[in-house]
């Protein structure tokens, strides 16, 4: 009898090692088939009710970026705005985008339909009265380039009637500014980069960051000109144009 219980235990042993032989062998063999395939997913940097932007390295094939935009409805830019909604005034460059926003009309939201003109945002009064002193409440970090600072605005406004704008340099083909009301002594914008500086002028609001004519021909990066008017002691963004290719700040 127990002859036979071992017997038969060996059998089960033997058919459970086979079982699990086969198993194994089927699992190993077919992975590489039932291997599930894994789509590459489009990049997102940034992503709103209105806009999503993709990737500033419009080097890559448009294609990907193209099929997802038309998935969400959008209208594909490939050389959107790379800042997001939030922020008040940053360093642009091209990026490919999906607009959201008004996609009904065949148009990108950011975009100049023709180049704003300084004369239509004219200035007509102008300060020549005394000086006011910096006041670095508003931007206390803006302190670190004090002299830089207070030497020209001591000068007196440059820009939109009575303010003055601050340049000094961040690296390679790198500029910040700072904007100075000479009236009251406020900064009431500090930290505005750009790769090839600004254009504005005394008796316009108007103000461009990296104007077309700066711009190098040839470079790595493609670089907008974007546009911004001066209201109520703030930047508001007017629109961008579609620049040529310039490199990243170091």
């Amino acid at each position: 009898m127990k002859k036979r219980l071992i017997v038969a235990y060996a059998i089960l042993g033997l058919v459970i090692l086979v079982v699990l032989a086969v198993v194994i062998s089927f699992k190993i063999f077919d992975w590489p088939r039932s291997k599930p395939v894994v789509s590459d997913k489009v990049p997102i940097l940034s992503e709103s009710p209105g806009r999503v932007i993709y990737t500033t390295d419009t080097s890559l094939n448009k294609e990907p970026f193209e099929k997802e935009c038309r998935n969400r409805g959008g209208v594909f830019n490939p050389c959107g705005r790379s800042c997001p909604s939030a922020a008040e005034v940053c360093i642009e460059v091209c990026a490919y985008t999906c607009e959201l926003s008004g996609v009904k009309i065949i148009s990108l939201p950011d975009q100049c339909y023709n180049e704003p003109q300084f004369e239509k945002y004219a200035v007509s009064e102008i300060y020549e009265g005394k000086m006011a002193t910096v006041d670095f409440s508003s931007y206390p970090e803006a302190s670190q380039f004090r002299t830089i600072i207070r030497a020209t605005a001591a000068k007196g406004a440059n820009f939109a009637g009575h303010y003055s704008i601050v340049e000094w340099g961040c690296g390679t083909s790198c500029q910040d500014h700072a904007i100075v009301d000479v009236q009251s002594g406020k900064i009431i914008h500090y930290s505005l980069p750009s790769f090839y500086g600004l254009e504005y002028k005394l008796d316009s609001s108007l103000l461009v960051v990296n104007p077309a004519a700066n711009l190098p021909e040839d470079s790595e990066q493609t670089i907008t000109s974007d546009y911004y008017v001066l209201s109520d002691n703030a930047l508001n963004f007017v629109c961008r144009l579609p620049g040529v290719s310039a490199p990243a700040p170091l």
